[in-house]
């Protein structure tokens, strides 16, 4: 429904359009897992920076 396909009602396209678009659905679904894994790789291996020290405090 977010990209807009095999939607039903008036202002909607015609079945051959989203007979179209299928493909694209179906290799955009197959490739949400290797993508999200990849992010969340990068995100794991990208330094973070200098580390900020704690604070101390006193008892």
């Amino acid at each position: 429904m977010r990209r807009g396909a095999l939607l039903v009602g008036r202002r909607t396209g015609s079945v051959g359009s989203d007979l179209k678009r299928v493909p694209r659905l179906i290799a955009g679904f197959v490739a949400c897992g290797p993508v999200t894994l990849y992010r969340e790789l990068a995100r794991f291996l990208t330094p973070a920076g200098p580390e900020i020290p704690a604070p101390e405090y006193e008892a």
